[in-house]
């Protein structure tokens, strides 16, 4: 019974702090924003996955590219924890026939699906917590377009007696 009140004054006297989504770039070379860091009070800080490189039109055939990097390790007191992982590569056959990444993974899932520049298909958000939102395609003659969104952060206290 003592633990258990100790607990929750030790969980009742902390803020939660549930990191916010990156925001994926607008159309355009431009790079998307990272997500927020999530953390427990003082005890716990997990910092967000870093936005994705915004790329310029390239004549080059046969490009591929990574882009990203897995998360970096939370610090305090930490007893299990699982980084993100890097987005996908970006591949280009042609200068029409290009995809995009796809937003790095997290413990929780896959990331969103980088567009393709054949079916003009916009990249998709990030659907499970802590992943990546998946990155534009352009063709040699399509018109610019946004990344996706990555998804929230996420904290679960469990109790082990």
């Amino acid at each position: 019974m003592l633990r258990r009140r100790l607990l929750t004054l030790l969980l009742t006297t902390r803020l939660f702090t549930v990191g916010a989504k990156g925001k994926g770039g607008a159309a355009g070379a431009n790079t998307g924003t990272a997500g927020g860091a999530t953390s427990v009070g003082s005890i716990i800080s997990a910092p967000g996955g870093g936005g994705g490189v915004g790329g310029a039109a390239s004549a080059y055939s046969n490009i591929v590219a990574q882009i990203g990097s897995p998360t970096n390790a939370p610090s305090g007191s930490v007893l299990f924890y699982s980084r993100g992982a890097p987005a996908a590569s970006v591949t280009g056959f042609s200068t029409g026939l290009i995809k995009g990444g796809d937003g790095g993974a997290s413990f929780f899932g896959i990331g969103g699906a980088g567009g393709q520049s054949v079916t003009s298909s916009s990249p998709s958000p990030a659907m499970n917590y802590g992943s990546g939102g998946g990155g534009a395609a352009l063709g040699q003659n399509g018109s610019a377009v946004a990344g996706a969104d990555g998804a929230d952060g996420l904290v679960i206290v469990e109790e082990y007696a």
